[in-house]
C-alpha cells in the first residue's frame, strides 16, 4: 500500500509539538483575539469570550485534538506499510514506533487516544476484527505508559528507553493474555510472544531514531526542517504520479515499479541520502582558482586574491570557530597579496566569541596588498534577530585586524591597483551611490576590483570601469531547485564566472560557509582565488 502523502505544514507542526520535549521555542506565538472593542461599546463580532450557558472549545483542546487526529493517521499509515503474517494470524508491524510517539509528543491521553485508534483503524479495516477491542485498549495503554515515563523521569534519553521498554512490554504482555483470555486460545497465545517482541524492538528503536530526528529539526523548523520534508514531499509527489501512470500500463513495468517503490519506504531512503549527501558537499572546503588576463599593468605582471564571503560562523552552519585552523590553511596556501571579504562574514546569529575568533583569524593572515571588506545584508541587519554586536564593534575589531571597511568608496593602493567597495543594496534598501558616481571618470588604465556583496549591475560597473567584479550572497543557490530559482530571480549571476565584456569579468562566490545549517545540494563552500595576469604585448 502506498504510504499517503503528508503535508508540508502537517509535519512541521508535528515538530512544533515534539520541541516541548527538549526545552525549545514554540513556533508560532499566541495570538490574542479581543474580546470587546477598546472603550466598551458593543462586543466584537468575533469575540470569542463563551455566553452564558455556552459550552466553548478552547484553542487548545482544539489542536490537541486536530493533533490526535493526524497522529493516529499516521500511526494507521506506518502500520500498515510492512505486514508480517504471524503464528496466530495477526502480523508484526513498524506501527509501534508511532505509538510511541503519540504517547511521548501527545501526552498520556491524547496520545493514548491517538495510538489506540490509529492501530485499531488497521485491524477493523485489515479484517482482523476479532483483534480491534484488544488492541485499542492495548496501544492506548502502550503510549501512555511511556508519556508518563518520561514525564516523571524527565526529557533525558534514557527516559524515553525506558518508557518505551515499558510500553513494548505492556504490549506484548497483554495481546498474551487477550489472545489467551479473550480469543481462548490459552497457552497457544505463547506462539505469538516472540513475534511480538520483535514488533516491540523495531518499533522502539524506530521511535527513538524519529525522536532523535525531530529533537535536530525542531532546533530550526523553518530551516533544515522544511528542507527535510521538502525533499521527502517532492519525492512522494514524483512517485505517486509515476505509480499512477504505471497502473494504467500495467504489466511488468508495474511490478517492477512495486519492487522499488518498497511499499512507500523509497522516499524516506531517497530523503536519507540526500539529507547525508548534502551535510558532506557542505561541509567540504573548496578552493576554487580562477586564472584570467588583462592588458593593464599589475605589480609585477601578476595579481594574486583571495576572497573570502558568507560564512555566517554557527556551529549548526557550514563554519565556525573550530574550523579556524583548515580556513586559515587553505587561505595561506594560496599565498594571497589581496584578501577581499564580500559581505554576510557574520549575522544576526553571531556569537560574540565567533566574532573575536575569526577577527583573529583576519589579523594573522598576511596580504601585502592589504585587507578590504564591504558589508552583506546580514553583518549589522537584523533580519530575524538583534545581532550581539553592533557597527562600533565591528569596526573596532576589523580596525585591529586590520581590516579596512568600504562603502561607497574606492582606494588606490600604491601598486596601482584600485578597489571599490559599495554598500550593499539590501542593507540600504537600494539607497547607495551609482557605478557611475563612484567612477565618475569612467574607465582608465588602473586595473579596478568592484567588491560588491550582491551580484548586482554587472553593466554599470563595468561601463564605469570595473575590471573584475567580486560576489557572494547567493551561496550557489545552496539547495536546489528553491534557492536557485530564488537567487537567479534577483541576481544577475548565480553562481562562478560571467564575462560582462572585452575587459570585465564577475565572479560570485558559493560561499565560505552555508546559511543556516550543514547542507547543501548546489554550489560549494569555497574560497575563491583569482589570479590575474597582465598580457603581453606581441
Amino acid at each position: 500500500m502506498d504510504i499517503l502523502i503528508i503535508p508540508v505544514a502537517t509535519i512541521i507542526q508535528i515538530v512544533n509539538e515534539s520541541k516541548g520535549f527538549f526545552n525549545s521555542y514554540p513556533l508560532t506565538p499566541p495570538v490574542a483575539v479581543p474580546v470587546s472593542m477598546r472603550g466598551g461599546g458593543r462586543p466584537h463580532k468575533y469575540e470569542t469570550e463563551p455566553r452564558k450557558g455556552e459550552c466553548v472549545m478552547s484553542d487548545k483542546k482544539i489542536k490537541s485534538m486536530v493533533m490526535a487526529a493526524v497522529m493516529a493517521a499516521l500511526t494507521y499509515v506506518a502500520t500498515t506499510v510492512i505486514k508480517i503474517p504471524a503464528p496466530t494470524g495477526g502480523y508484526v508491524h513498524i506501527g509501534d514506533g508511532l505509538v510511541l510517539l503519540c504517547g511521548w509528543i501527545l501526552g498520556p491521553w491524547w496520545g493514548g487516544a491517538a495510538a489506540g485508534i490509529g492501530s485499531m483503524l488497521v485491524d477493523l479495516l485489515g479484517g482482523y476484527m476479532s483483534f480491534v477491542p484488544g488492541t485499542l485498549i492495548i496501544k492506548f495503554l502502550d503510549a501512555m505508559a511511556a508519556a508518563l515515563i518520561v514525564k516523571a523521569l524527565g526529557r533525558k534519553t534514557y527516559s524515553y528507553v525506558v518508557g518505551g521498554l515499558a510500553g513494548e512490554a505492556i504490549m506484548v504482555a497483554g495481546y498474551f493474555v487477550y489472545e489467551a483470555l479473550a480469543l481462548q486460545l490459552g497457552m497457544g497465545a505463547a506462539a505469538g510472544v516472540l513475534a511480538n517482541v520483535g514488533q516491540g524492538a523495531v518499533g522502539l528503536v524506530i521511535a527513538l531514531v524519529l525522536m532523535a530526528l525531530l529533537a535536530y529539526i525542531s532546533r530550526d523548523p523553518l530551516g533544515l526542517g522544511i528542507v527535510f520534508v521538502g525533499h521527502l514531499v517532492t519525492f512522494y509527489c514524483i512517485g505517486t504520479g509515476i505509480g499512477l501512470v504505471l497502473r494504467r500500463i500495467g504489466g511488468t513495468p508495474l511490478a517492477v515499479w512495486h519492487v522499488f517503490w518498497l511499499g512507500g519506504i523509497t522516499p524516506w531512503l531517497l530523503t536519507a541520502g540526500i539529507m547525508w549527501w548534502g551535510r558532506r558537499r557542505a561541509l567540504r572546503l573548496c578552493t576554487t582558482r580562477y586564472r584570467l588576463t588583462t592588458r593593464k599593468n599589475l605589480p609585477g605582471g601578476q595579481l594574486r586574491i583571495v576572497q573570502i564571503s558568507d560564512i555566517h560562523p554557527r556551529s549548526c552552519a557550514a563554519m565556525d570557530h573550530t574550523r579556524i585552523p583548515e580556513l586559515r590553511e587553505k587561505i595561506e596556501a594560496c599565498h594571497p597579496d589581496l584578501l577581499v571579504l564580500t559581505g554576510d562574514i557574520f549575522d544576526e546569529f553571531t556569537e560574540p566569541e565567533e566574532l573575536e575568533a575569526f577577527c583573529a583569524l583576519f589579523g594573522a593572515l598576511r596580504a601585502p596588498l592589504g585587507k578590504y571588506y564591504v558589508l552583506g545584508n546580514h553583518d549589522l541587519f537584523h533580519h530575524w534577530r538583534e545581532p550581539s554586536f553592533g557597527r562600533a564593534e565591528l569596526e573596532r575589531s576589523f580596525a585591529a585586524a586590520g581590516v579596512r571597511i568600504l562603502e561607497d568608496t574606492s582606494v588606490m593602493l600604491p601598486c596601482g591597483v584600485r578597489i571599490v567597495g559599495r554598500k550593499d543594496y539590501l542593507y540600504t534598501n537600494g539607497s547607495r551611490f551609482t557605478a557611475a558616481q563612484l567612477m565618475p571618470t569612467g574607465p582608465d588604465n588602473r586595473y579596478t576590483v568592484w567588491l560588491d556583496h550582491e551580484p548586482r549591475d554587472f553593466k554599470a560597473a563595468a561601463a564605469a570601469g570595473a575590471d573584475l567584479i567580486l560576489s557572494g550572497h547567493t551561496h550557489g543557490g545552496q539547495v536546489w531547485p528553491a534557492g536557485a530559482v530564488g537567487m537567479v530571480a534577483k541576481n544577475e549571476r548565480n553562481y562562478g564566472k560571467k564575462v560582462i565584456n572585452g575587459h570585465c569579468t564577475a565572479i560570485v562566490s558559493g560561499g565560505t560557509g552555508t546559511w543556516g545549517y550543514k547542507f547543501r545540494t548546489q554550489g560549494r563552500t569555497e574560497i575563491v582565488c583569482a589570479e590575474i595576469t597582465t598580457e603581453k604585448e606581441m
